[in-house]
């Protein structure tokens, strides 16, 4: 009687009574958005003469846990994309193919400054899951004038 009970009971609890479960899917969490303060860099065009140039930018992450430790270490981010965006020319952000050339520069450079700073086991952590394993996943320009 005993055994019979406990096996009852160890059917309940692993079928749950309903017989086989679907297997649910896993799903990816969704990526978050950070938007950052806009900033200004003066670049030269291709006769040396200084232009201002203004970027939003906003980061996508892999969750927003990202996001908190952006913003923990916001000035090595800021000091990375000024470094990175000082490399072009006002004329490589006025063509998509030169905007592009840019967002992926950034994205390397803030990867990198991520890692550094953060240190590889917690980006591992918060990147564990997304789609893409990279911290920052993408780089959205919410403004881009030049001046």
């Amino acid at each position: 009687l005993l055994l019979g009970g406990g096996g009852f009971a160890a059917w309940f609890f692993l079928l749950g009574g309903h017989g086989q479960k679907e297997a649910k899917e896993v799903e990816a969490p969704l990526p978050y958005f950070m938007a950052l303060k806009p900033f200004v860099v003066s670049l030269p065009n291709a006769n040396g003469s200084p232009h201002f140039v203004q970027l939003g930018i906003s980061l996508q992450l892999p969750r927003s846990a990202a996001g908190e430790m952006v913003t923990a270490v916001l000035p090595e981010f800021q000091d990375a994309m000024r470094q990175t965006l000082l490399g072009f020319r006002t004329e490589d952000l006025q063509t998509p193919a030169g905007v592009d050339k840019v967002r992926k520069a950034m994205t390397e450079h803030l990867n990198q400054t991520a890692t550094r700073v953060l240190g590889p086991d917690r980006i591992a952590k918060l990147t564990a899951g997304a789609p893409n394993v990279q911290f920052v996943q993408n780089i959205l320009f919410a403004t881009l004038i030049v001046e």
